[in-house]
Protein backbone atom coordinates (compact mmCIF):
# COMPACT_ATOMS: atom_id res chain seq x y z
CA UNK A 1 0.00 0.00 0.00
CA UNK A 2 2.94 2.11 0.60
CA UNK A 3 3.37 2.33 -3.43
CA UNK A 4 0.16 4.10 -3.90
CA UNK A 5 1.73 7.57 -2.73
CA UNK A 6 1.50 8.37 -6.56
CA UNK A 7 -2.11 8.16 -7.17
CA UNK A 8 -4.60 10.52 -6.47
CA UNK A 9 -6.02 10.57 -2.96
CA UNK A 10 -9.73 9.65 -3.78
CA UNK A 11 -8.43 6.63 -5.58
CA UNK A 12 -6.44 5.62 -2.83
CA UNK A 13 -9.45 5.84 -0.87
CA UNK A 14 -11.23 3.60 -3.10
CA UNK A 15 -8.69 1.10 -2.86
CA UNK A 16 -8.42 0.98 0.43
CA UNK A 17 -12.33 0.47 0.67
CA UNK A 18 -12.59 -2.16 -1.64
CA UNK A 19 -9.09 -4.02 -0.06
CA UNK A 20 -11.05 -3.55 3.47
CA UNK A 21 -14.24 -5.31 2.15
CA UNK A 22 -12.48 -8.03 0.83
CA UNK A 23 -10.86 -8.19 3.79
CA UNK A 24 -13.83 -8.66 5.50
CA UNK A 25 -15.64 -11.00 2.90
CA UNK A 26 -12.56 -13.30 2.82
CA UNK A 27 -10.59 -12.94 6.27
CA UNK A 28 -6.91 -14.10 5.86
CA UNK A 29 -5.86 -16.84 8.14
CA UNK A 30 -2.62 -17.77 10.05
CA UNK A 31 -1.15 -16.73 13.28
CA UNK A 32 -1.65 -13.27 14.71
CA UNK A 33 1.00 -10.38 14.23
CA UNK A 34 4.54 -10.12 16.76
CA UNK A 35 2.80 -8.90 19.71
CA UNK A 36 -1.03 -8.81 18.80
CA UNK A 37 -3.89 -9.80 21.19
CA UNK A 38 -6.20 -9.11 18.27
CA UNK A 39 -6.59 -12.04 15.23
CA UNK A 40 -4.84 -11.04 12.33
CA UNK A 41 -7.87 -10.26 10.17
CA UNK A 42 -8.70 -7.51 12.44
CA UNK A 43 -5.49 -6.15 12.51
CA UNK A 44 -5.37 -6.31 8.88
CA UNK A 45 -8.48 -4.00 9.23
CA UNK A 46 -7.89 -1.73 11.41
CA UNK A 47 -4.55 -0.87 10.09
CA UNK A 48 -6.77 0.03 6.63
CA UNK A 49 -8.46 2.63 9.02
CA UNK A 50 -5.48 3.91 9.89
CA UNK A 51 -4.47 4.72 6.31
CA UNK A 52 -7.94 6.19 5.94
CA UNK A 53 -7.47 8.23 8.91
CA UNK A 54 -4.12 10.05 6.68
CA UNK A 55 -6.19 10.36 3.71
CA UNK A 56 -8.41 12.65 6.18
CA UNK A 57 -11.91 14.05 4.73
CA UNK A 58 -10.71 13.73 0.79
CA UNK A 59 -11.52 10.67 1.50
CA UNK A 60 -15.14 10.60 2.44
CA UNK A 61 -16.44 10.95 -0.91
CA UNK A 62 -14.17 7.99 -2.40
CA UNK A 63 -14.90 5.53 0.67
CA UNK A 64 -18.84 6.51 0.68
CA UNK A 65 -19.13 5.31 -3.48
CA UNK A 66 -17.41 2.36 -2.99
CA UNK A 67 -19.92 -0.54 -3.51
CA UNK A 68 -22.31 -1.41 -1.14
CA UNK A 69 -20.93 -4.10 1.33
CA UNK A 70 -22.56 -7.38 0.76
CA UNK A 71 -23.06 -8.77 4.98
CA UNK A 72 -23.74 -7.47 7.94
CA UNK A 73 -20.06 -7.39 8.85
CA UNK A 74 -18.67 -5.54 5.82
CA UNK A 75 -21.24 -2.88 6.60
CA UNK A 76 -20.04 -2.50 10.31
CA UNK A 77 -16.50 -2.20 8.79
CA UNK A 78 -17.45 0.42 6.12
CA UNK A 79 -19.14 2.96 8.85
CA UNK A 80 -16.03 2.62 10.78
CA UNK A 81 -14.11 3.72 7.57
CA UNK A 82 -16.36 6.74 6.58
CA UNK A 83 -15.61 7.29 10.46
CA UNK A 84 -11.64 7.04 9.88
CA UNK A 85 -12.02 10.11 7.32
CA UNK A 86 -13.63 12.51 9.82
CA UNK A 87 -17.21 11.60 8.45
CA UNK A 88 -20.04 12.84 11.29
CA UNK A 89 -22.49 10.75 9.07
CA UNK A 90 -21.15 8.13 10.37
CA UNK A 91 -22.01 9.07 14.72
CA UNK A 92 -25.15 7.48 14.80
CA UNK A 93 -24.14 3.82 13.20
CA UNK A 94 -21.12 3.83 15.42
CA UNK A 95 -23.16 4.34 18.65
CA UNK A 96 -24.56 0.95 17.73
CA UNK A 97 -21.68 -0.60 16.59
CA UNK A 98 -20.99 -0.92 20.44
CA UNK A 99 -22.82 -3.73 20.72
CA UNK A 100 -21.47 -5.32 17.68
CA UNK A 101 -20.85 -8.92 18.55
CA UNK A 102 -17.08 -7.99 17.60
CA UNK A 103 -15.07 -6.63 19.80
CA UNK A 104 -12.61 -5.24 17.48
CA UNK A 105 -15.62 -3.36 16.01
CA UNK A 106 -16.80 -2.63 19.31
CA UNK A 107 -13.50 -1.11 20.49
CA UNK A 108 -12.99 0.93 17.33
CA UNK A 109 -16.44 2.23 17.25
CA UNK A 110 -15.67 3.95 20.94
CA UNK A 111 -12.31 5.46 19.70
CA UNK A 112 -14.00 7.15 16.98
CA UNK A 113 -17.26 8.32 18.65
CA UNK A 114 -14.14 10.19 20.45
CA UNK A 115 -12.18 11.32 17.63
CA UNK A 116 -15.46 12.73 16.18
CA UNK A 117 -16.40 14.27 19.35
CA UNK A 118 -19.75 13.01 19.54
CA UNK A 119 -21.60 13.90 23.03
CA UNK A 120 -24.39 12.52 22.22
CA UNK A 121 -22.41 8.96 22.43
CA UNK A 122 -21.67 9.75 26.13
CA UNK A 123 -24.55 7.48 27.41
CA UNK A 124 -23.42 4.25 25.29
CA UNK A 125 -20.07 4.75 26.11
CA UNK A 126 -20.67 4.59 29.69
CA UNK A 127 -22.12 1.59 29.17
CA UNK A 128 -19.81 0.51 27.45
CA UNK A 129 -17.33 0.56 30.28
CA UNK A 130 -18.24 -2.47 31.14
CA UNK A 131 -17.73 -4.45 28.20
CA UNK A 132 -16.69 -7.94 28.61
CA UNK A 133 -13.90 -8.31 26.51
CA UNK A 134 -10.94 -9.22 27.41
CA UNK A 135 -7.41 -9.34 26.51
CA UNK A 136 -4.07 -10.37 28.22
CA UNK A 137 -0.29 -8.93 27.59
CA UNK A 138 0.81 -12.69 28.14
CA UNK A 139 2.58 -14.05 25.18
CA UNK A 140 2.98 -10.30 23.69
CA UNK A 141 5.97 -9.13 25.65
CA UNK A 142 9.23 -10.25 26.58
CA UNK A 143 9.71 -11.52 30.25
CA UNK A 144 7.22 -13.73 32.56
CA UNK A 145 5.20 -10.47 33.81
CA UNK A 146 1.35 -10.47 32.21
CA UNK A 147 -1.89 -8.32 32.75
CA UNK A 148 -5.57 -8.54 31.41
CA UNK A 149 -7.31 -6.05 30.75
CA UNK A 150 -10.05 -4.81 29.01
CA UNK A 151 -9.56 -2.93 25.60
CA UNK A 152 -13.25 -2.08 24.99
CA UNK A 153 -13.53 -0.45 27.76
CA UNK A 154 -10.26 1.77 27.52
CA UNK A 155 -11.04 2.85 24.25
CA UNK A 156 -14.71 3.78 25.98
CA UNK A 157 -13.01 5.71 28.75
CA UNK A 158 -10.40 7.57 26.57
CA UNK A 159 -13.14 8.93 24.44
CA UNK A 160 -15.43 10.09 27.25
CA UNK A 161 -11.86 11.89 28.14
CA UNK A 162 -11.95 13.64 24.80
CA UNK A 163 -15.41 14.35 25.34
CA UNK A 164 -14.44 16.30 28.82
CA UNK A 165 -15.61 13.80 31.28
CA UNK A 166 -13.24 12.82 34.20
CA UNK A 167 -13.47 9.79 35.35
CA UNK A 168 -9.86 8.89 37.24
CA UNK A 169 -12.24 9.83 40.42
CA UNK A 170 -14.43 6.64 39.29
CA UNK A 171 -11.95 4.05 40.01
CA UNK A 172 -11.07 3.89 36.14
CA UNK A 173 -7.53 5.15 36.47
CA UNK A 174 -6.01 2.25 35.14
CA UNK A 175 -7.51 2.47 31.92
CA UNK A 176 -5.43 5.30 31.46
CA UNK A 177 -1.94 3.79 32.78
CA UNK A 178 0.13 1.68 30.74
CA UNK A 179 -0.16 -2.03 31.68
CA UNK A 180 2.00 -3.60 34.16
CA UNK A 181 3.26 -5.82 32.02
CA UNK A 182 5.32 -3.33 30.20
CA UNK A 183 9.29 -4.94 29.43
CA UNK A 184 12.73 -3.31 28.27
CA UNK A 185 13.95 -4.92 25.11
CA UNK A 186 17.62 -5.54 24.41
CA UNK A 187 17.42 -3.17 22.00
CA UNK A 188 16.60 -0.32 25.28
CA UNK A 189 13.39 0.50 23.92
CA UNK A 190 10.37 0.07 25.80
CA UNK A 191 7.29 -2.24 24.73
CA UNK A 192 3.93 -1.37 25.34
CA UNK A 193 0.33 -2.20 24.23
CA UNK A 194 -1.32 -0.21 21.40
CA UNK A 195 -5.04 -1.32 22.34
CA UNK A 196 -6.65 0.30 19.85
CA UNK A 197 -5.05 -1.92 16.77
CA UNK A 198 -4.17 -4.60 18.96
CA UNK A 199 -0.09 -4.50 18.73
CA UNK A 200 2.54 -3.91 20.74
CA UNK A 201 4.93 -1.10 19.90
CA UNK A 202 8.16 -0.06 20.48
CA UNK A 203 8.98 3.76 21.87
CA UNK A 204 11.13 5.12 19.05
CA UNK A 205 10.53 2.30 16.30
CA UNK A 206 8.02 0.89 14.11
CA UNK A 207 4.98 -1.24 14.80
CA UNK A 208 4.84 -4.83 13.99
CA UNK A 209 2.28 -4.52 11.50
CA UNK A 210 3.44 -3.66 8.36
CA UNK A 211 0.22 -1.68 6.67
CA UNK A 212 0.65 0.72 9.14
CA UNK A 213 1.62 4.18 7.58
Amino acid sequence: LPSLDALPVSQRAGLLAEALDREVNAPASGPPFMGSYLPLTSTLRINYLRLLENLGAPASGPVRAAGNPSSPAGREWRTLALAATGSRESVSDLRKLLSSSDPAVRMTAARYLGFLKDRDAIPALRQALGDSFTASTNGHMEGPTSRRFYPVRQQAARALRVLGLNLLGDGLRDLFDPPEGVTTTPEGGTWELDRFDGTTTCTGGARSSPLQA
